[in-house]
């Protein structure tokens, strides 16, 4: 009997340490809190910056906000201000962000410091190429049905150094009104019978982030399609469509990038987890920098295509 147990048994062992997989944490050993950096921010705006505390790599408790830290902002190796306290770790500056200026935020309490430093990047001026009616396959609809779209060729010089954009899209009502619409790049419609991808572009959170792979330093046709159906514009109610083209720092493409690998393998227990990227000296978190140029694409545009 006991040789019995003993072949029935030995395959489950094998099978279970078949199945382990070691994963080797790449993080930081030291488990010592540091200071927590985030600020997404665009020229021609004031600076926002929030502060945090870390917590233990394994700790169930959330970063804690930081009311009483100094924040200190420069620019060119000139202190431009200290920012000023708003509550819940969120420091607020006067200053305007300029364009093509690099700026460094330094914050300290507590006993810890940390700072980092950003070039903003150049505006890039575009213009609207193409705007045509067409169709997309609905990615939720197992039936793969088509769905009316609105498809917009913007075109704009890159300039001679590696480049990171995002396209962004939003039904305007008025100036103070409008809800963001899903940009996408992959392309399908009655001419053809694939779906075209471009290597260099992802979509997220709504928006398409690309870089400038492939035709970096040259005049760019970019196509996108927008989860509009132009035909809705004849309500009169709806302005048109914004189309806004961002133009980013290799900080802010990494950071959303490694983010939304985060996010989707954050619940898989077998996926090795994504580390978020960060550009904070001495802490964690993001200071990156963009610029932002809207083109106004009207009603009366939209509800005439063919």
């Amino acid at each position: 009997m006991k040789k019995i147990l003993i072949y029935i048994t030995l395959p489950l062992i094998i099978l279970a340490t078949a199945c382990e997989k070691e994963i080797k944490f790449k993080g930081d050993n030291k488990v010592n809190p540091r200071l927590v950096i985030n600020s997404l921010y665009k020229s021609g705006e004031v600076l926002t910056v929030n502060i945090s505390k870390s917590s233990p790599v394994f700790g169930d408790i959330k970063p804690s906000y930081i009311n009483n830290a100094i924040v200190d902002l420069y620019s060119a190796g000139t202190k431009i201000e200290t920012l000023k306290s708003n509550d819940n770790g969120n420091y607020m500056s006067t200053h305007i962000i300029g364009e093509n200026r690099k700026y460094t935020i330094k914050a300290s309490a507590t006993g810890l410091s940390a700072e980092a430093t950003q070039l903003v990047p150049k505006n890039v001026p575009f213009t609207i190429y193409k705007v045509e009616k067409g169709v997309f396959l609905d990615k939720d609809n197992y039936k793969n049905t088509s769905q009316p779209a609105t498809y917009v060729t913007v075109e704009f010089n890159d300039a001679q150094q590696n480049n990171y954009y995002i396209a962004k899209a939003y039904t305007l009502y008025d100036a103070s009104s409008y809800t963001e619409a899903s940009v996408f790049y992959e392309e399908y419609d009655k001419s053809q019978s694939t779906i075209n991808k471009n290597g260099t572009s992802k979509e997220l959170y709504r928006n398409l982030i690309f870089s400038d792979f492939g035709f970096n330093g040259t005049t760019k046709k970019y196509r996108f399609g927008i989860d509009l159906d132009p035909q809705m514009f004849n309500d009169g109610y709806t302005k048109g469509i914004r189309v806004e083209l961002f133009s980013i720092s290799y900080d802010y493409y990494q950071y959303l990038l490694t983010l939304d690998s985060y996010y989707n393998n954050k619940d898989n227990f077998f996926a090795e987890k994504a580390n978020v990227h960060t550009n904070i000296t001495n802490g964690l978190g993001i200071f990156a920098a963009s610029t932002v140029k809207s083109i106004l694409i009207t009603a009366n545009e939209l509800k005439n295509l063919k």
